[in-house]
C-alpha cells in the first residue's frame, strides 16, 4: 500500500488524538513528535528493529507497545518490527474478496475471457464496494488479468499479458 508522507503524517495525529489516551498526554506529545519528526524521516525502510529504536530514538518498551496498539507498528519477529497504516484491514478485505469474486467470475468463462461491457453489466454492487473500474484496475495493475482490445470491445481476460 502506497501513501503520501504528508498523508501519514496526518493519519498518525488523528490515530493519536482519537484514541483514549488523556492520561497520557504528555507521553503521547513525545511519542508523536519523536514517531513524526525523529523516526520516519530518518528511516527508509519498511521495517526497524528493537535495538534502534531504544538506543537511536529513545523510545522504551511502554512506547513501542503503545505505537503497536495504535497500529503504527507491526510486530515482525521477536524484535523487529513493522511500519503499519492504521485500520487498513478493512480495506485490504474488501480488496481480497472483491479481486477472488472477479477472478471466479474469469475463471468460469470457457476461454477465461469475458467481454468488458458484458463484465459491467453484471450486478456486483455488494461484492465490488470500491467500484468496477477500480477492481479492474487492480486486476491488472496485480498482474492477474489483463484488457484485450478487440474489433468488437475490450475483453478481460485472465493472466498476465503475453508479450
Amino acid at each position: 500500500m502506497l501513501m503520501f508522507t504528508n498523508d501519514y503524517h496526518l493519519l498518525i495525529e488523528r490515530q493519536l488524538n482519537d484514541n483514549n489516551l488523556s492520561s497520557l498526554s504528555i507521553e503521547k506529545n513525545r511519542l508523536k513528535q519523536r514517531f513524526i519528526q525523529d523516526l520516519l524521516p530518518n528511516n527508509i525502510c519498511l521495517s526497524i528493529d528493537k535495538y534502534t529504536l531504544e538506543n537511536k530514538f529513545q523510545l522504551n518498551l511502554n512506547d513501542i507497545h503503545l505505537l503497536i496498539q495504535l497500529g503504527l507498528l507491526l510486530p515482525k519477529q521477536c524484535d523487529q518490527y513493522w511500519f503499519s497504516i492504521p485500520n487498513l484491514a478493512p480495506f485490504i478485505t474488501c480488496l481480497e474478496k472483491s479481486r477472488r469474486t472477479l477472478l471466479q467470475m474469469l475463471s468460469r468463462r470457457t476461454y477465461k475471457e469475458i467481454p468488458m461491457n458484458e463484465f459491467q453489466l453484471r450486478d456486483m454492487k455488494k461484492k465490488c464496494l470500491l467500484g468496477f473500474v477500480y477492481h479492474i484496475h487492480d486486476l491488472i495493475g496485480a498482474n492477474l488479468a489483463h484488457i484485450i482490445d478487440t474489433p468488437t470491445g475490450s475483453i478481460v481476460k485472465i493472466g498476465p499479458e503475453k508479450v
